[in-house]
């Protein structure tokens, strides 16, 4: 009984430290400000591109070609045993190398470009008579003089148009403005002297002599 008597004031003594306890408000921790400066974003701006302005380039000068499929042209020399397009042995070549005349597409006849006109005067000579107006790049005159050169460099050397030699036995000058071909007795063949007059680009003597 006695030790029941010790211990009542002890649970009293807890009971009562325990509800004031329980009575206290809890205060929620404080959140401590961060030390130090706080770096401000900076807004950058970024320089616009400047406005593009399309520029047209002269169409009456300038000619422009793509699809090349082995790079762009190297070689423009006619005399060459591989020149590049545009000078190559096709109907490009007159791009930069005219002719004497052309083919007319349409009726398969021949027409002037370098060529005014020509004629058969017997059955061995051709007869051509060139434009009085046409020039070189440099203003110099096209003349007959350079028809006989640009034939007889297929006489001289082994070019594309050298086998006309086989049916021609001379081009020859007749003044300034007119030119012979004479056909080879021995192995004339009318029809390819005049595929000479639209195949064979004229060359200007006093640039390639």
């Amino acid at each position: 009984m006695r030790f029941k008597s010790a211990v009542k004031p002890l649970v009293a003594l807890f009971m009562s430290v325990t509800l004031l306890a329980a009575c206290q408000s809890v205060q929620p921790p404080s959140v401590s400000e961060p030390q130090g400066t706080v770096d401000t974003p900076t807004t950058t701006t970024q320089n616009e591109p400047a406005p593009q302005t399309n520029k047209e380039t002269p169409r009456n000068e300038t000619l422009y070609i793509n699809g090349l499929q082995w790079g762009p042209p190297t070689n423009f020399n006619l005399l060459s045993g591989n020149p590049a397009f545009p000078v190559n042995y096709g109907n490009s070549r007159e791009l930069v190398y005219e002719t004497l005349f052309m083919v007319n597409q349409l009726d398969g006849g021949l027409e002037p470009l370098l060529g005014k006109s020509y004629e058969w005067t017997d059955e061995t000579t051709l007869r051509i008579e060139l434009n009085a107006d046409a020039k070189w790049s440099d203003g110099t005159a096209f003349t007959a003089d350079d028809v006989v050169y640009t034939y007889e460099l297929g006489q001289k050397y082994d070019i594309n148009w050298s086998s006309f030699w086989t049916y021609i036995s001379e081009v020859k000058a007749d003044g300034a403005q007119a030119v012979e071909i004479k056909l080879n007795p021995d192995n004339p063949n009318k029809l390819t002297v005049l595929d000479s007059i639209e195949l064979i680009p004229m060359l200007p003597k006093h640039i390639w002599e």
